[in-house]
């Protein structure tokens, strides 16, 4: 991001907010689908009931805003994106030696494997290319095959978002996104956390859901007859 300093503390700090941000994306999907799941099975609700589509729709619509913030690149916003641009300027800085020093002696060598999936031949700095890679993902993901361009595919997040989401266009051009690329460019954003936490934390994670979000779930409850 322009206009200030880049230092790795700094890009830590920024990837605890994105990775709140995703965080709240895994769970808000598991919930989702936790509820489906319990409308498909009771016997006691109208699947047909219009709250049940306000519903649907509502988590759509929110889940592809905050989803699509994760590529934004405008200055004045934290987004996944931005903060993997600014790794690659610091290259230099994310070596071998510096991203070694969390892990005791004896796991050095761990910490050299853990290193290579970042780095270039040789194993000594990251690797600008295989950021560029995962770039790409995230915004082929999101913003669709034809994310370089004006022109995007009816079943981009990214269309969806400007024309249902945030602007509410009332043109007559469609805009339609399944749930499922919604849940997809969600476990690519997983996927995507739990990876650069490795680079910047040095720390491994399975998932970014809470272990105790089923304590605290019990749809029967909510939905009493």
């Amino acid at each position: 991001m322009t206009g200030r300093q880049i230092t790795i503390r700094k890009i830590k700090n920024r990837f605890k907010v994105i990775e709140n941000e995703v965080s709240q994306l895994v769970e808000d999907k598991y919930v989702f689908e936790k509820y489906k799941e319990y409308i498909e099975k009771s016997e006691n609700i109208d699947k047909q009931s219009e709250f049940l589509f306000w519903v649907a729709k509502n988590y759509q619509i929110l889940s592809v805003i905050n989803v699509y913030k994760q590529v934004d690149e405008r200055n004045d916003v934290e987004s996944l994106v931005n903060l993997l641009e600014d790794i690659k300027k610091l290259k230099d800085n994310f070596s071998l030696d510096w991203f070694v020093r969390k892990y005791p002696k004896w796991m050095r060598g761990n910490g050299e494997n853990d290193f290579k999936q970042f780095s270039v031949k040789g194993n000594k700095r990251i690797s600008i290319k295989k950021i560029d890679e995962d770039i790409k993902k995230i915004k082929y993901a999101i913003k669709g095959k034809r994310f370089g361009t004006k022109r995007q595919s009816i079943e981009s997040l990214a269309k969806y978002r400007h024309k249902r989401g945030a602007h509410f266009a009332n043109d007559k051009k469609k805009a339609v996104v399944p749930v499922k690329k919604i849940f997809e460019a969600i476990d690519l954003l997983e996927k995507m956390v739990i990876k650069y936490n490795l680079l910047l934390n040095q720390t491994r994670m399975n998932t970014l859901l809470s272990s105790n979000i089923d304590d605290y779930l019990n749809f029967s409850k909510v939905f009493r007859d």
